[in-house]
């Protein structure tokens, strides 16, 4: 074999080892916008403008309950945005959460590279709940614990104000700042959104049908199913440069180098 097939041999069977499709799109795809428009999380539309710049996601489920999920970032944190238009009642027990899947792998079991963030509206409005995986267990409610990082922002509020979706009457909304720093850089992540309405003992997830489980009185941890249920958040942070393209680079170079000296030789 000459030397320009040896090496369109080698950069063929580089482009075929790419894994260029991620383990969870499959389950739906979310994405993520970039903005340097920084939200108030205060768990209410603060300004009626403040999320216009975020992506949008409708969910509903089979009792008609419909909410919003809005999601954008800018370089240091994702903001989250889950206006739950359709709950107005203003229970101690509503709930929500966001699932990330680090390394958008799946699996049964929530492994150490996914973490659980979520509210428990009426009773810490302000405060982050916040879990990571640990692989063992019977069920994916089994393989979550309990663990606290620093700079995570998140709030459940009661409000219509400046709301596009429903602007008469109060209703449910929540917002999460978190970290990009606990999430690394990547080309997406598996996720998973959930809103629990103990009124109406009902909950809205993305994707939808993903297996959420709820029912009045459980808590956070005991909601998200496997992470092989979950979506991908696709966004356009600086995705981590992969072994394989830097082989393929190296081995353009040469090539390009070796087409240069043959040049110069000839002259």
């Amino acid at each position: 074999m000459n030397k320009p097939a040896l090496t369109v041999f080698l950069v063929i069977c580089l482009l075929l080892s790419f894994n260029t499709v991620r383990a969870l799109v499959v389950n739906g795809e979310l994405q993520v916008l970039f903005s340097l428009d920084i939200p108030t999380i205060d768990g209410q539309w603060t300004t009626a403008t403040e999320w216009t710049d975020a992506s949008e996601t409708k969910l509903e489920n089979t009792v008609n309950m419909t909410g919003y999920l809005r999601v954008k970032h800018n370089s240091t944190c994702i903001f989250i945005l889950l206006d739950f238009a359709t709950d107005y009642s203003r229970s101690t027990y509503d709930l929500v959460g966001v699932c990330f899947d680090r390394f958008d792998n799946g699996g049964i079991l929530p492994q150490s590279d996914d973490y659980l963030f979520g509210i428990q509206a009426g009773q810490t409005p302000s405060q982050v709940d916040i879990f990571q995986g640990t692989g063992t267990g019977e069920q994916p409610r089994d393989a979550w614990t309990r663990v606290f990082l620093f700079d995570v922002e998140g709030r459940a509020n009661y409000s219509h104000v400046n709301d596009p979706y429903e602007g008469t009457l109060d209703h449910r909304t929540y917002e999460f700042q978190i970290p990009c720093k606990y999430l690394g850089a990547a080309e997406g992540y598996g996720f998973y959104a959930f809103a629990c309405d103990y009124h109406s003992n009902s909950m809205l997830e993305w994707p939808l049908n993903a297996g959420g489980n709820w029912t009045r009185m459980q808590p956070l941890f005991n909601v998200p199913p496997s992470p092989q249920n979950w979506g991908t958040m696709a966004d356009n942070f600086i995705p981590e440069f992969s072994s394989n393209i830097f082989a393929l680079l190296l081995i353009l170079a040469v090539l390009a180098a070796t087409l240069v000296n043959k040049k110069k030789f000839r002259l």
